[in-house]
């Protein structure tokens, strides 16, 4: 299974980017194989998402790094194939989500 994420830099004011370097860190530390896209306004979570579920027949697992938009547009865009699995590192201001399915706000957890 491969891993691809969509962070969205823009997130808690800029600061989610601080986020994907520590995460990025152990990422290459681990030698953990992955592709990252970088969103920049409105719509390219679910854009992206979409180009990445079609582009491949195998399970893919999708991250979100960023806050609820993010989460909510790479869903969408995953939705309906069966072959994604979504996942959620809440890096926004809300994080309204991560709250109610009781995913730990904070990203190290």
């Amino acid at each position: 299974m491969k891993l691809y994420f969509i962070v969205n830099p823009a997130a808690k004011n800029g600061r989610c980017k601080k986020v994907w370097k520590r995460l990025e860190k152990v990422l290459r530390q681990k030698h953990i194989s992955y592709e990252v896209f970088f969103t920049e306004k409105q719509g390219d979570g679910k854009r992206i998402a979409r180009q990445i579920i079609e582009s491949t027949s195998e399970t893919a697992a999708i991250i979100a790094v960023g806050g609820d938009g993010t989460v909510h547009e790479v869903a969408n865009g995953v939705f309906p194939f069966k072959h994604g699995i979504v996942g959620y590192i809440p890096a926004g201001t809300g994080n309204d989500f991560s709250r109610g399915i009781r995913i730990p706000n904070h990203p190290r957890k």
